[in-house]
């Protein structure tokens, strides 16, 4: 878990130097079997967009989220112990918004954790890339960035603000959108 977090934050850094894709939250969602160590998971990323400034870096940008997130591997890496990966890209109030969603037999195939059965379930928060918004689990704090839920919960909800201002950014909705015509 702490190499996917070097990387992700290598990758947040690199894009910060560069045009790059950025989505304004992250909203996440586990659903616990009876076992209360498997489940299904999804992740949305609310309001995807390019911080590029011009037409060349927003499609550069648009043609990686197609090609490399939802049709490549970038996701799949970020969980390469989760099955039935599914992703997928939709509009919804004005804005492009993207979709992982998965299977896991495992909390820690999901990037959750538990230390025994009487533990909380608990997941890490990047506080570099990721902001604490709200959650139906408690949240550590800075001094502690973790979410806990009860170890008896079976609907995990988490919602992270990734970039606070949003408004040189460049909605990638408009590429979306003549990219599902031709599609």
């Amino acid at each position: 878990m702490k190499t996917a977090c070097v990387v992700l934050n290598c990758i947040v850094l690199a894009c910060i130097a560069c045009g790059c894709l950025s989505v304004e939250r992250k909203e996440y969602y586990y659903q616990l079997n009876a076992d209360g160590e498997s489940g299904k998971g999804t992740v949305t990323f609310v309001n995807i967009f390019s911080n590029g400034d011009d037409s060349a870096t927003v499609a550069k940008d648009f043609a990686e989220l197609v090609n490399d997130y939802v049709g490549g591997v970038k996701v799949d890496s970020l969980y390469p112990d989760v099955s039935d990966i599914h992703k997928r890209l939709y509009e919804s109030s004005g804005k492009l918004n993207g979709e992982v969603s998965f299977t896991f037999s495992h909390l820690t195939q999901a990037l959750l954790y538990r230390y025994d059965a009487q533990s909380p379930v608990m997941q890490y928060l990047d506080m570099i890339n990721e902001k604490y918004m709200n959650s139906n689990g408690k949240f550590g704090g800075s001094h502690m960035p973790v979410m806990f839920w009860k170890n008896t919960a079976h609907d995990l909800t988490l919602s992270t603000e990734v970039a606070e201002d949003t408004g040189s950014a460049h909605s990638l909705l408009p590429e979306y959108t003549g990219w599902q015509k031709n599609h």
